[in-house]
């Protein structure tokens, strides 16, 4: 018999993290609950001391989680990390992505899905099937699609880039998600503005979303 899988939950709603503990309970009594948390602060602390299998987290509670979730990806490597919200930002979602979340579901989810997710992030394999998250994950993964006026010259990390940009995402998450430096995203993002003739990053988006590039 395989051993269970240790929960942590970590929600700002005592009610959610009862009400998914009864639910996992009635549904998979091998997805064990070691512990709750309320706060961002909790969740650092009892996935240190309680070492769970997997986190379940929103992406907002008392602070952004989000840069957390990264803290605690770095520390351990292992961990499952699924997020359950009911925020569909497409931001939060691209930097979920970024910082390698094995899940990423919406609360009213199924519990079967609920079930599923939890148990491939224990496996250390993700699970995205919600439409939403696979559009981002293949917007950060998408390599061929060029603007439709051909007389804007962007090059392929440019379009790369500008993607990233009408996502939401700052220098810092871009050079992570595409592995080049800050200093480098900085100066694509400067080329991106000149040849796009736009004065800021919000114009950009707007041209990225007029264009369909996004």
């Amino acid at each position: 018999m395989s051993p269970p899988i240790r929960l942590l939950i970590a929600d700002d709603h005592e009610v959610v993290r009862l009400g998914v503990e009864t639910l996992l309970r009635s549904l998979a009594p091998q997805i064990e609950v070691v512990a709750q948390a309320g706060t961002v602060l909790e969740m650092l602390q009892l996935a240190r001391t309680r070492r769970p299998d997997v986190l379940l987290a929103d992406v907002q509670m008392d602070e952004n989680v989000l840069e957390t979730l990264d803290l605690l990806r770095e520390e351990f490597p292992r961990l499952g990390i699924v997020v359950l919200t009911h925020f569909d930002n497409p931001t939060y979602i691209a930097r979920a992505l970024i910082y390698k979340v094995n899940a990423y579901l919406f609360k009213g989810a199924a519990g079967p899905e609920l079930q599923q997710a939890i148990e491939a992030a224990a496996r250390g394999e993700s699970w995205f099937h919600e439409p939403a998250v696979l559009r981002i994950r293949e917007l950060l993964r998408a390599t061929r699609k060029r603007p439709q006026d051909a007389e804007i010259p962007l090059s392929h990390r440019e379009m790369q880039v500008l993607r990233h940009i009408a996502l939401g995402l700052s220098n810092l998450d871009i050079a992570r998600s595409l592995n080049i430096t800050v200093d480098t995203v900085k100066e694509h993002v400067q080329s991106i503005l000149r040849k796009l003739q736009v004065t800021d990053r919000t114009q950009a988006a707007v041209w990225a979303i007029r264009h369909g590039v996004i």
